[in-house]
């Protein structure tokens, strides 16, 4: 294999994950036209349901897929004995989930949806959460294969099938709701159906004991952080929907997709530094500890600064964008921007303890830490403030568990990073950004005289190593960095 390859293909899976992001940033204005802010809450907490209840379709077996691609490579028919039993048992999860929660979503399910209706809505997200899996499974079968652009193809095209659909359902026949998770449905299933006749043609359909046994033995661990993780993300929409209304929900999800744009960055970011943060462990020592501090300095205060800048500005910007109905949902997003500036500081720890097969164990600590916590900020907070609160126990969560995780990966891989500079930078911009909730004279002249400030001192402490985090994007002087 190319020495090359995992960059194409990080490039590859990147550039098809920021497209399919960037079209959807883009069609807000459109979704917001056509859509009420009750539809825009209905889709928010099915698909926060459905997200949760992905984890009993597929028991993490997901996970399994590349972690056992090159186990036992030479042993013939290996592959399809493996992929072949997995595929098996992601049917039976299919139709054995599908019954159960259909058949006790009365009980089980119906007090999480407050005048939401079972039928159609919940319905709708089974069918998308038990064909899902399939097409997870084959796409990372590809991702073993290093088959990225196979992947990127066919990940766009199910995006591109979903989209036109709800175009389709929402744009020309006006059904809402209903006609956003119909078209997720339907693109599920098609594609379920695609995967499945691809995947059973290659490897069969097989039940062999001692492989399942071992994959599931890797995989089921995984569950509870897997599970901590999607209800983290579910816990919002579901205490707002209880407390406050189905609208309030719709609200809240449209600011977080805006502040989704900085962890698009993000993530992109993180994807291409992780492998030359474990070069600079491995190979250069102390000297490529320092090189890990100087990026993440460089990246916190790059999206600190961004995050401030935007923040300072969304009002003016969602105003802009939406339509009336959902005018109020820049006053979240400052909350849930820094929320992702944070998530570097998580990552700042967790560099150590992924380098350190000591450290793995420490991790899924600080996920059940940041779920209890949102949890009760969400119920102190979210019944008083609204929305709002729900930005705020959502980044409080993230700030206090951040400890938690810094806690562990200092005393498992200290690379010399001190906690008072991490924190320091964030804080303060976060802090200024709330500038936008006072009532001073001549504002928008304020914000603009801040944001220039902000950008000139960005640039002043980081200007220099710009040049650094280039390198390790596009794998130049891979060896002198």
């Amino acid at each position: 294999m190319s020495s090359r390859k995992p960059l194409i293909n990080t490039i590859i899976y990147t550039f098809s994950s920021f497209l399919r992001k960037s079209i959807s940033f883009l069609l807000i204005p459109v979704y917001t036209r056509v859509l009420t802010t009750q539809d825009y809450g209905v889709v928010g907490i099915i698909t926060g349901v459905y997200t949760v209840l992905n984890v009993f379709f597929n028991l993490s077996l997901d996970s399994a897929i590349v972690r056992f691609y090159f186990n036992k490579n030479s042993v013939s028919d290996y592959h399809k004995k493996l992929y072949g039993s997995i595929i098996t048992v992601i049917i039976a999860l299919g139709i054995i989930f599908s019954m159960f929660f259909v058949s006790t979503a009365k009980w089980i399910i119906s007090p999480f949806l407050k005048g939401i209706e079972i039928y159609p809505y919940f319905y709708l997200g089974i069918i998308i959460v038990a064909t899902t899996p399939m097409f997870t499974i084959h796409q990372n079968i590809l991702k073993a294969q290093q088959n990225g652009l196979r992947f990127a193809t066919q990940n766009l095209s199910r995006y591109t099938m979903q989209l036109l659909l709800i175009l389709l359902f929402v744009v020309v026949y006006k059904t809402g709701a209903l006609g956003v998770l119909g078209a997720r449905a339907i693109t599920g299933m098609v594609f379920y159906v695609f995967s499945l006749v691809i995947l059973t043609k290659n490897y069969g359909l097989h039940f062999n004991k001692p492989i399942l046994k071992e994959t599931m033995s890797y995989s089921i661990p995984l569950i509870p952080n897997k599970i901590a993780l999607f209800v983290s993300l579910a816990i919002n929409t579901v205490v707002i929907n209880s407390y406050k209304s189905t609208s309030d929900v719709g609200i809240f999800h449209v600011g977080s997709q805006f502040a989704m744009i900085i962890l698009v960055f993000i993530q992109s970011i993180a994807t291409a530094c992780l492998p030359w943060c474990f070069d600079q462990l491995e190979n250069h020592g102390m000297d490529g500890k320092k090189k890990i501090i100087r990026i993440f300095n460089m990246l916190l205060i790059m999206f600190s600064t961004f995050a401030l800048i935007t923040s300072l500005f969304m009002e003016e910007i969602i105003k802009f964008v939406v339509s009336e109905s959902f005018g109020t949902a820049w006053i979240v997003y400052s909350f849930l921007t820094f929320t992702y500036v944070f998530h570097i500081i998580k990552n700042v720890w967790l560099v150590p303890l992924l380098y350190n097969k000591k450290g793995t164990k420490f991790i899924p600590i600080s996920t059940y830490v940041n779920v209890i916590l949102i949890l009760i900020f969400s119920l102190l907070l979210i019944p008083r403030y609204g929305i709002i609160g729900a930005g705020i126990s959502t980044l409080l969560a993230r700030f206090i568990s951040s400890f938690v995780m810094m806690y562990f990966s200092r005393k498992v891989e200290d690379i010399g990073y001190i906690p008072i500079k991490v924190y320091t930078y964030p804080l303060i911009m976060f802090v200024l950004s709330n500038i936008i909730f006072i009532p001073i004279p001549y504002l928008f002249i304020v914000k603009l005289l801040l944001s220039i400030s902000a950008a000139l001192i960005a640039y002043k402490i980081i200007g220099s190593d710009l040049a650094l985090i280039y390198n390790i994007l596009f794998n130049k002087n891979r060896k002198t960095v």
